[in-house]
């Protein structure tokens, strides 16, 4: 009989799915010092983008962890975005915060970014490894599956599920994914063009369709909405000459398309999963939201979960964190994810206007958008700026009422006691607790190790800073205010 290999490993934190928000979690969970496992069942990442943009409050925290640099390089800054292909876009250019724009990056440079880190970091990703079957206790989760011909099992002390909208973790756990299904249907398509537009990023809207053509260095990438196929089921084939017509019935020409690398359907199922816990196991990502590709938040949303999740998991392993710290996932990231559907949802129907009478309504929001408070209102909700974590998730520091609580904190250029020039985000490389204290030297923070918070003593108040007459800033480790006193 042939005897098949099984491989066993030991770990403390488990995470399937390799791609930009198992890679987040990673990240920052290694960055902390504790051991962290990625199980991705693909062989190599996938080479098609599947997203092309970081958001402002995504580039936030890139510049938080040190990343940012690397990203410019491989992206390219816009100062705005659309709203369901609106004529008057949304200016990022007036937000509150130094890097006032979105970051136009191809998804396949993101997670290079990630993975790279994650490595550097001491991650161990394992590719072509298919998880089969999860089980939990009280103090450990296991994972078992098939790889290389072999099997394997894994054993850690909690798993952070990010393998999308199929998720074999989500239905492990029985953990419901609500919503609608698909109704209407689009089609992506990286092609190579002989006559490309003359606009750098084209954008076409009629009552043929709608369309989005932007360079991606030899070749371009197409999305697009035609009236005449949005019933074509997702799993129907795409073909050339598909695009092509609807190309041409859009646009007007179809710029001699040729060379396709990358032609895929998608759709407008829009789903949430009830509970982004259960137990040991947690859910981020496509794996936890599903919706229309409306503004590309997907990705930014993704990455965000991780980002808020990471740092908890770490403060439970390290044995300080408060009783109900993980319970805070799902209670701060579940109305970002049902506030990601409506958004979604309202994009769509701007989308598919096809009549005059929907026509008349793109044209008012529009019209809105002119609005500078509208249109600002609007860009916050889409850089992720307004996410606000209202509720105290530490035990009291003598803290005053402050609407600062729950709020991002952008970041600042300071000027410590002893002179040295720094801005905040770099304090925040290490991924701690960021103690800013405004007078003379406040008590101690019992609460969080010393090794877990960094203490910072400014020499004067930073401009650009709403902390008039207060004394410490408590900042998490996602760079949201904590406390304040």
């Amino acid at each position: 009989m042939r005897r098949v290999k099984l491989n066993t490993h030991e770990t403390d934190v488990i995470i399937v799915g390799g791609g930009p928000t198992g890679l987040t979690a990673a990240c920052e969970i290694a960055l902390a010092g504790y051991k962290v496992l990625v199980f991705e069942r693909l062989a190599e990442p996938m080479k098609q983008s599947r997203a092309l943009t970081i958001h402002p409050r995504s580039v936030e925290i890139f510049a938080m962890r040190g990343l940012l640099e690397s990203a410019l390089k491989g992206g390219m800054p816009l100062p705005s975005a659309h709203f369901g292909q609106l004529p008057t876009r949304l200016d990022f250019s007036v937000l509150d915060t130094d890097t006032p724009y979105t970051l136009f990056v191809p998804q396949v440079v993101t997670e290079q970014i990630l993975r790279d880190r994650a490595i550097e970091l001491g991650v161990e990703i394992l590719v072509s490894h298919q998880v089969e079957n999860i089980s939990q206790s009280n103090s450990s989760v296991t994972i078992k599956g098939v790889a290389n011909g072999g099997h394997f099992t894994a054993i850690g002390q909690y798993l952070i599920g990010c393998d999308g909208a199929r998720s074999m973790v989500r239905e492990s756990c029985n953990i419901e994914f609500v919503g609608t299904s698909t109704t209407v249907t689009g089609v992506v398509a990286d092609v190579k063009l002989d006559t490309p537009p003359e606009a750098k990023l084209y954008e076409a809207a009629n009552f043929k369709g709608r369309m989005f053509a932007v360079p991606m260095g030899d070749f371009y990438r197409l999305a697009i909405i035609d009236f005449e196929n949005t019933s074509l089921p997702t799993h129907q084939e795409v073909t050339l000459d598909e695009v092509k017509a609807s190309v041409k019935r859009i646009a007007g020409e179809e710029w001699g398309l040729h060379d396709p690398s990358w032609l895929s359907r998608f759709g407008n199922a829009t789903r949430n999963v009830v509970s982004y816990r259960k137990a040991r196991i947690f859910i981020a990502g496509d794996a936890a939201h599903i919706h229309f590709p409306s503004g590309g938040q997907g990705l930014n949303v993704s990455i965000q979960d991780s980002f808020n999740l990471a740092w908890k998991i770490v403060a439970e392993l390290d044995g300080y964190a408060p009783e109900d710290l993980l319970d805070s996932y799902h209670n701060e990231r579940h109305p970002v994810g049902k506030r990601l559907s409506q958004n979604t949802l309202a994009q769509t129907s701007l989308f598919l206007a096809t009549g005059e009478i929907d026509w008349a309504l793109r044209d008012m929001v529009s019209d809105l958008f002119k609005s500078p408070e509208v249109n600002k209102d609007f860009a916050n909700r889409i850089a992720a700026f307004d996410i606000c974590y209202p509720e105290p998730i530490i035990s009291n520091i003598g803290q005053a009422k402050s609407l600062l609580i729950g709020t991002r904190q952008r970041n600042l250029e300071l000027t410590l006691v002893d002179g040295t020039n720094i801005t905040l985000f770099e304090l925040m490389h290490d991924g701690k607790w960021l103690d800013v204290q405004l007078s003379d030297k406040q008590s101690s923070l019992n609460q969080i190790p010393a090794n877990r918070l960094k203490v910072v003593h400014l020499a004067k108040l930073p401009e650009q800073a709403n902390w008039d007459g207060l004394k410490r800033i408590l900042i998490r480790p996602d760079g949201h205010i904590a406390a304040v006193s």
